[in-house]
C-alpha cells in the first residue's frame, strides 16, 4: 500500500512541490528508482529568474512580455545588472517624458537598449534629435515606437540620411514631419532610399507623402507600383 501511494505521488505534478520544498518522499525500492527522473523533470519546470528578469516583472512587465525580452536580447541569458544598466535607463526614459506604458513597449521591442551606453550613445541621440528641431513630445513617441533608433550612429548613419533628404529638396519642416510620422524610416538603408528616390523622381512622384509611404514597401510591391 505504501508503495502504491508513493507511486501515485511520484506520477503527479505534486511531486515537484515536495522536491522543491526539500521534503522527503517515502522510499520504497520503486520510488527510489523513479525519484531521479522526477527530479530532473522538476528542475526543468522550476526556472530561476535573473535579477534583471525579476526586476522587470516587479516593474510591471507580464510574463509574456518578459519572454519576448529574453528572446530579443541577443545573448544566452537576459542578465544586465539592475543597478548599473536597468534602473538608470528606465529612470532616464521616465525623466525624458516617456510614460510607463511607452517604456514597457520600448523595452519589449528592443531590450538591447540596456546594452547601449547611456552617456555616450543614448543621451547624445536625444540631443541630436532636439538639435535638428524635433519636439520633445515627438521624440518620446519616436523612441517608444522605434527604440531601435538607439542602435544607429549619428555620424555614420543619421546625419548622412538627413543630408540626403535635404539634397532631394525636402524642407526642414517636411523632413521633421516624415520622421515624426514614421521614425522607422531611419531604420532603412541609405542605399534603399537612394535607389527608390531616383525611381520616384524620374516619374515626378518624389513628394513627402510618397517618399514616406514608398520606402517601407517590399521590393516586389515597390517594383509593381512604380517600375
Amino acid at each position: 500500500a505504501a508503495g502504491a501511494v508513493s507511486a501515485s505521488l511520484l506520477s503527479s505534478r505534486g511531486a515537484c512541490s515536495w522536491l522543491t520544498a526539500g521534503l522527503r518522499l517515502p522510499e520504497p525500492p520503486v520510488a527510489r528508482l523513479r525519484i531521479p527522473r522526477i527530479a530532473r523533470r522538476c528542475s526543468a519546470e522550476v526556472e530561476t529568474l535573473t535579477d534583471a528578469e525579476a526586476y522587470l516583472l516587479s516593474w510591471g512587465l507580464s510574463e509574456e512580455q518578459l519572454t519576448k525580452v529574453k528572446a530579443r536580447y541577443g545573448e544566452r541569458s537576459f542578465n544586465p545588472t539592475v543597478e548599473d544598466q536597468v534602473k538608470p535607463r528606465l529612470n532616464w526614459l521616465t525623466k525624458l517624458g516617456l510614460t510607463h506604458l511607452q517604456i514597457q513597449k520600448a523595452v519589449v521591442a528592443y531590450p538591447r537598449l540596456f546594452r547601449h551606453n547611456l552617456e555616450n550613445s543614448m543621451k547624445p541621440l536625444v540631443q541630436w534629435l532636439l538639435d535638428i528641431g524635433m519636439e520633445k513630445s515627438h521624440i518620446t513617441k519616436a523612441l517608444s515606437t522605434f527604440p531601435q533608433l538607439f542602435s544607429y550612429s549619428i555620424e555614420a548613419n543619421l546625419k548622412p540620411k538627413m543630408r540626403f533628404l535635404g539634397e532631394q529638396g525636402f524642407t526642414k519642416a517636411q523632413i521633421l514631419s516624415m520622421l515624426t510620422t514614421s521614425p522607422a524610416l531611419l531604420g532603412l538603408s541609405l542605399k534603399r532610399w537612394t535607389r527608390r528616390a531616383s525611381v520616384l523622381e524620374a516619374k515626378g512622384l518624389l513628394t513627402e507623402t510618397r517618399f514616406g509611404s514608398a520606402m517601407p514597401m517590399t521590393d516586389a510591391k515597390f517594383t509593381a507600383r512604380f517600375e
